[in-house]
């Protein structure tokens, strides 16, 4: 199911998917991202989560930096490598004032020591709902847009579930999602993320979002070997007796 998920994003289609917990939603979109020549724009609800993951991100991508034995540097396996070290950042992250967020992006310098000799990358910016609908970002995105500092090609909502069951109630800034992304110099693809939907969250997010109508949908189960449902049946005084 991952790879039919990563297919489906690789063909620059917009994708839905559900995946159980622990299925490996963030790989779906993260894996994509260094494959789109601009940044991933990641839309979740917990600046919590925001953290972890961006943390897990910044710390795994060394795993594919590989030193070779003529002191070359590249991606294992990969001869497109450009020698660019892959990063994920968020609002707030080190300190960064908003401005300074930007100038990041544009003009990344690596924070590591282990490697301050190859240029930085970022594949991922991590944003919550408020932050689309927060006019000083906005201001600020569209300038730094204009200018090419900073191009989103790919569009992903985590925990899409949220726009549909706490949009219209306490965090409306979900309901605004698809206006920004409507805003955008160029529609980038679009991908929804989420371990549960209803029919009617589906509906209510592909309509929000404005994904095509030919949207593929992918709904995946996870076998739990360690639970079991079971049936006893048993007389009517017994049940009584148990009830007491």
């Amino acid at each position: 199911s991952q790879e039919d998920i990563i297919r489906s994003i690789l063909k620059k289609q917009d994708t839905f998917a559900v995946l159980p917990t622990g299925g490996g939603k963030s790989y779906c979109f993260q894996g994509p991202s260094f494959c789109f020549v601009g940044i991933t724009l990641v839309i979740t609800p917990l600046v919590a989560l925001i953290q972890d993951q961006v943390k897990n991100f910044n710390s795994v991508y060394k795993k594919l930096y590989t030193r070779y034995k003529n002191g070359e540097e590249g991606i294992t396996g990969s001869p497109y490598y450009q020698g660019e070290l892959y990063r994920a950042i968020y609002p707030g992250m080190k300190n960064l004032s908003l401005k300074q967020l930007f100038d990041e992006i544009a003009h990344p310098h690596e924070w590591d020591e282990w490697d301050t000799e190859h240029k930085v990358q970022y594949k991922l910016l991590y944003v919550s709902p408020e932050r689309l609908s927060n006019p000083k970002f906005i201001r600020e995105f569209k300038r730094r847009e204009a200018k090419g500092e900073i191009n989103i090609d790919f569009v992903v909502v985590d925990e899409a579930h949220c726009m549909s069951q706490w949009g219209f109630d306490f965090r409306e800034s979900y309901l605004t999602v698809g206006k920004f992304i409507s805003q955008l110099q160029k529609r980038p693809v679009i991908a929804a993320f989420s371990a549960t939907v209803t029919q009617q969250d589906r509906q209510q997010i592909t309509t929000l979002l404005k994904l095509k109508k030919d949207t593929p949908f992918f709904l995946c189960y996870a076998k739990r070997s360690n639970l079991q449902l079971s049936i006893i049946h048993c007389a009517d005084e017994k049940k009584k007796n148990t009830d007491e």
